[in-house]
This record gives structure tokens, sequence and C-alpha cells, in this order.
């Protein structure tokens, strides 16, 4: 899995005959690093995504780790959680669900997280 460019990504505005919502990747206006988006909450949900998966992963490690037993876990919405945030992450990351579960639930979880965001 390749790494994504590192947050915090911010959401600027561009003038080009039209008002265009960018996200400036590298906080540095260039426009090698920059997404045109035609609304401000697509702009906002994308330069959300760095923080969005950080958390997501966070959560899925604490809920898939079979020592916490959380309220639910064993019910058909609980089961329905810890499925939907590892594919949303299999989603962004470009991993196959099985390699989020078999990372998320391995003692090298913290070595899994460097290597995706270095």
């Amino acid at each position: 899995m390749s790494a994504y460019t590192k947050g915090p990504w911010h959401i600027v505005k561009k003038h080009y005959g039209m008002e265009l919502e960018s996200v400036d990747l590298n906080g540095d206006g260039d426009h090698v690093g920059m997404v045109n988006i035609y609304g401000k909450a697509d702009a906002r949900l994308i330069a959300a995504a760095p923080d969005l998966l950080t958390s997501a992963l966070a959560a899925y490690h604490l809920l898939a780790d079979i020592t916490h037993q959380w309220r639910g876990r064993h019910t058909p919405d609980g089961q329905r959680l810890l499925i939907d945030l590892r594919d949303a992450i299999a989603k962004a990351t470009g991993m196959s669900a099985e390699d989020v579960q078999d990372d998320a639930s391995s003692p090298d979880f913290d070595e899994f997280e460097k290597e995706r965001t270095s």
C-alpha cells in the first residue's frame, strides 16, 4: 500500500472564471497538490480524509481487539459496525478487507500505522 499525502489538508478558494473550492494537500498552494471541488461540503469531506482514516483505524483497532468486550460486540449491529469500519479502511487504503482485519488484530499494528503514514 502506498502512503497518502499526510494532513492536514486545507480548503482554499480558486477563481478560474468560476469559483471553485480546492483542497490543498501540501499546504503550499501549489497546483500539484490540489484537487478542485465544486462544492463546499465535498471540499470539507476531502480535507478531513486523513483525520477520518486515522480515527477509523484507531477505532477499528480498539473495537476489533478480541480482549476488548464492548457492549453489543456480539450482536448483528456490533458486527455490522466492525465490518463497515473494516471495509471503509480497505477502500481508503487499497488493502483487502482480509488484510485490514489481519493487520489490525496483529501485535504489529503500530508498525502497520508507521508504514501507512510514511
